[in-house]
């Protein structure tokens, strides 16, 4: 039974799609942690210039 080339088939595209799902997730994930750090970047620079006074009345 599991010699059967059909079974080995489906098997090995099973597997590739549950590892193509795992790195997508895992490049969501990464590519949201690169938004919320480059945007906490954003603020902190923002709130410098506000401090310095470089921007603002």
């Amino acid at each position: 039974m599991y010699d059967d080339p059909r079974h080995t088939a489906i098997a090995a595209r099973r597997r590739a799609t549950a590892r193509a799902a795992v790195i997508a997730r895992a490049e969501a994930r990464r590519a949201e942690l690169f938004l919320m750090a480059s945007g906490g970047v954003i603020v902190i620079l923002l709130g410098l210039a506000l401090s310095l006074r470089l921007i603002g009345p």
